[in-house]
């Protein structure tokens, strides 16, 4: 499974939907969007990286006015869930 359906995942347990980049749809008043956003080589030996770290960017969107306390706790969780740190 890929970190982006991962993510699809973690949002579909908490009711939301996720999108790639941007969400410029009307319909949703909480969604949430992801970008990969850095690559990096790490663990390095003999002056070669032996693994490759990518860096994801995950941004839950809600009304303005909304607590947001207890829907991005269940969502961090359920990121925490599916393999993320």
């Amino acid at each position: 499974m890929s970190a982006f359906s991962k993510i699809i995942a973690a949002a579909d347990s908490c009711g939301l939907r996720a999108f790639p980049d941007v969400y410029e749809g009307k319909d949703l008043d909480r969604w949430v969007v992801y970008q990969y956003t850095t690559e990096y080589g790490d663990l390095y030996g003999d002056d070669a990286p032996e693994a490759i770290t990518g860096t994801v960017q995950v941004k839950l969107i809600l009304p303005e006015m909304e607590n947001f306390l207890s829907i991005r706790d269940r969502f961090r969780q359920a990121l925490f869930s599916q393999g993320f740190t």
